[in-house]
This record gives C-alpha cells, sequence and structure tokens, in this order.
C-alpha cells in the first residue's frame, strides 16, 4: 500500500488547493460558517514579498491527486525582541480517504514543519476553544521538550452605540483622517514596533506590510493623523462566509495600530461606514488580544460568544506572551 507522498507546494498551485479548501470547508464547517476561497483571496496570503518564506506543504495520493494541505505563513515578529514566527492555517484533509491515508496525513500535517526547518523561530495557531486537538498538540510539544504557550481569547465586533457613546467625550481632540498609502507603511511598521514586550507583535519591511494592506479583496485601509504624523492605522478586507443557510458579508479588521483612543475611534467609525456601503453586516475584530483595554473600548468592540485559543509553541520558552498583535488567518 502506497500512503500519500509529502510535497512542497508554491502559489502556482494555488488553484488546486482552492478547490481542496472550498469542498472541504464547505462541507465541515457548514452550519458555523466557513470563507468563501477564491484565488486571489490565496494569493494575497500566499504571496507577495514573503511567499519564498511561507511553507505550503501539501499530500498526494497516487496519481497525484491533492487529499491533504497545511499552510505555514511568515510572520516577522518582534517579542522584546527580533523573532521570527510562523502562523499555521488551513490544514484541510480530504474525507474520502480511507483509514490509513487519512492517518497518515493527519499525522504529516500535524508535524510543526516551520519548528523543525527552523529551531529559532515561533509557531502561532488558533484553534476553537475546548477541542482536543489543541491538548494533542500540547501533549506532542511537551513530549519534545518544547514550551508551548495558550491564551483564551474572544472574537469581537464593533458595536455602533459603543463608538458613539465613546466619540462623545469630552475633551477629545480631532485627527486627521485619510486612505493608507504606500508611503506610510514605514511609520506604520514603527508603531507596531511599539508593542509592548509582552506582546508578540507582527513587524513586516514595509512592502510586505503594503501588500497586506493593499492586497486583499475589497482592502479597506485607513491612516489618522496629527499635525501630519500618522498616529494609527487599520486595515480590513471583506469576506464572505458560506452558511448553509446562505452567504453573509463582513468586513474582517485583521490590522489595528495604534495606542491614541481618538485615532481608533475615528478609524473604527469610518471603517463601520465603509462596511455599510460594500454591503457587509458589520466589522469583526477576530484578535484583540494585543489591543489595550483603553483601545478595545475607543473602538467599541463587544466580545461574541465564540471562543478561541492562541498558542505558541516553540522550541525554547519564549518569555511570558500576554497577545498577539497581528493578523489571524
Amino acid at each position: 500500500m502506497t500512503l500519500p507522498r509529502e510535497t512542497t507546494l508554491t502559489v502556482s498551485d494555488i488553484p488546486e488547493i482552492r478547490g481542496l479548501l472550498d469542498e472541504i470547508w464547505a462541507a465541515t464547517y457548514g452550519d458555523a460558517g466557513s470563507p468563501v476561497f477564491t484565488d486571489d483571496y490565496l494569493e494575497w496570503l500566499y504571496g507577495g514579498p514573503m511567499q519564498d518564506r511561507h511553507l505550503l506543504i501539501g499530500y498526494r495520493a497516487t496519481g497525484g491527486r491533492l487529499v491533504g494541505f497545511r499552510a505555514f505563513l511568515f510572520r516577522q515578529c518582534i517579542l522584546g525582541r527580533p523573532v521570527p514566527a510562523y502562523i499555521s492555517t488551513h490544514l484541510t484533509v480530504r474525507h474520502d480517504l480511507g483509514l490509513a491515508d487519512r492517518l497518515a496525513v493527519l499525522k504529516g500535517a500535524g508535524r510543526p514543519r516551520c519548528l523543525e526547518r527552523f529551531p529559532d523561530s515561533l509557531l502561532i495557531s488558533f484553534y476553537e476553544a475546548g477541542k482536543p486537538l489543541v491538548r494533542r498538540r500540547r501533549t506532542e510539544a511537551e513530549a519534545l521538550g518544547h514550551s508551548f504557550v495558550e491564551q483564551e481569547f474572544a472574537q469581537h465586533l464593533v458595536n455602533l452605540r459603543r463608538l458613539a457613546a465613546w466619540a462623545g467625550q469630552p475633551g477629545a481632540e480631532p485627527c486627521e483622517l485619510r486612505p493608507l498609502c504606500k508611503a506610510d507603511m514605514p511609520a506604520l511598521v514603527r508603531l507596531s514596533a511599539a508593542a509592548p514586550p509582552d506582546v508578540l507583535a507582527w513587524t513586516p519591511d514595509p512592502h510586505t506590510l503594503w501588500h497586506h494592506v493593499s492586497g486583499s479583496a475589497q482592502p479597506v485601509a485607513l491612516a489618522a493623523l496629527r499635525g501630519g504624523d500618522l498616529v494609527a492605522g487599520l486595515a480590513a478586507y471583506v469576506m464572505t462566509a458560506r452558511r448553509s443557510d446562505g452567504d453573509t458579508r463582513v468586513l474582517v479588521c485583521d490590522r489595528l495600530i495604534g495606542d491614541d483612543p481618538v485615532a481608533v475611534n475615528t478609524l473604527m467609525r469610518a471603517a463601520l461606514d465603509r462596511a455599510s456601503a460594500l454591503a457587509c453586516r458589520g466589522v469583526v475584530v477576530e484578535n484583540a488580544t494585543g489591543l489595550a483595554p483603553e483601545i478595545r473600548a475607543a473602538a467599541g468592540l463587544v466580545q461574541t460568544s465564540r471562543r478561541m485559543l492562541l498558542t505558541v509553541w516553540s522550541v525554547d520558552a519564549p518569555g511570558p506572551i500576554r497577545g498577539y498583535a497581528g493578523d489571524v488567518k
């Protein structure tokens, strides 16, 4: 019996990857909702200046059919010091595989490939809280003598009433609002790098950040300025979630950078207006663990019932991690 073989994929394989993800995720998460995967969306995630640093691992059955996949997306971060990291995402295995093939793919895809190749890196993953897979990963990490940090968090929605109430506070000096442009990227990187030392913050180079900010489908990228200086930035993209009862469009804010509450409130009110113009049901902030409480309040965030786990797997303990200031994919 020949088990599926592991292979390295590239952006040229995106149509095949998209077909696998769209088929399996829709069948698996029909009631909860799954992203509608498109080639453009995956090219945004897997392409760009860092595409040679990403790890796209595929599993092919005899005959070449793609039956499994997992992506490790490179993220240059800081945690008091520069540290390379990878986001694990899109773990997928075909449902129609035989038991032996399925177990072989799951075993291979579950390995921390980025840590095996780059032992000084961190492996960032996101899971639904309460799932046994997290316990399995923790056990695997501990068996290797590795560090495994967990933090539970909730997805947030932007609440218009909270935004408006916060904006009505006396003494708040208004700031200038305009679209983000490529020339803003160095300043936005510097704002990202100002994160507290116990927050794992994504600090890409300006070219990579511009790709992320501008390359998504229907991007919303906004800058807040005072005296001509950038003090906060927001980047979001439109995501269509496919559910068994129909499709839903939401604006996903995955980069909210800056410690000026007034600027953040201004940005989020503008984002909510853009969401309405783009026929989205609202603005979602999937990860707020890296945001200070006063910034969450200024952004009008309210928790949803969806509980998630942020995990950071590393060969050596990286130090305390209070939150992650970066994207969830």
